[in-house]
C-alpha cells in the first residue's frame, strides 16, 4: 500500500515542481483556486515520510511540499467558524466537542512538528542532520517568503 501512495505523491510533486514557478510568478491564483487544487492528506503524507526509512525527504522540492502544506492548511483554516473560538472551548474538555477543526489545526501543527524533529535527529551524522536542518529552513522560507503562510 505504501508504493500505492508514493508513485502519486511523486506525480504530484513532478506536476507542482512544473507549475510552482510559473503559478508563484504570476499570482494569479486566487485562494478559491488553490483550495480546489488536487492534494495530499496531510496525515498520510506525514505518516508515510516519518515510517518509511527508504523514503529521502531531500528528493522533494521544498516549494511543490510548501504549497501541498498550505493547500491543507488553508482548508482547515477556511472550515474554522467564529463559533469555534469562543471561550477557548478547544482547551476545556467538556466543549472539545465545538472546536472541532481548531483541534484539527492543533494536531497538524503537532504533527508537522513532530515530523520536522524526526527528519532531523534520525540521522545519526551530523553531516546529514545539517542537511535536513538546511531543508526545512528553505522549506520555512518558501512558506514565509512565496506563499506568505506564517503557520
Amino acid at each position: 500500500t505504501l508504493s500505492t501512495f508514493i508513485g502519486p505523491l511523486m506525480a504530484n510533486i513532478t506536476q507542482l515542481r512544473t507549475q510552482s514557478t510559473t503559478k508563484l510568478t504570476k499570482r494569479t491564483v486566487s485562494k478559491q483556486n488553490a483550495m480546489n487544487q488536487s492534494m495530499i492528506p496531510l496525515d498520510l503524507l506525514v505518516d508515510t515520510l516519518m515510517s518509511n526509512e527508504k523514503l529521502n525527504i531531500l528528493v522533494l522540492e521544498p516549494e511543490a511540499l510548501a504549497a501541498q502544506l498550505s493547500i491543507i492548511v488553508q482548508r482547515i483554516y477556511h472550515n474554522i467558524s467564529s463559533s469555534e473560538l469562543l471561550n477557548q472551548a478547544w482547551n476545556n474538555a467538556a466543549l472539545r466537542h465545538r472546536s472541532p477543526n481548531v483541534l484539527e489545526l492543533i494536531s497538524i501543527f503537532q504533527k508537522i512538528s513532530k515530523w520536522v524533529s524526526y527528519s532531523i535527529i534520525e540521522k545519526e551524522s551530523l553531516a546529514a542532520r545539517i542537511e535536513r536542518y538546511e531543508y526545512f529552513i528553505q522549506l520555512a522560507a518558501r512558506l514565509n517568503e512565496r506563499l506568505h503562510n506564517f503557520d
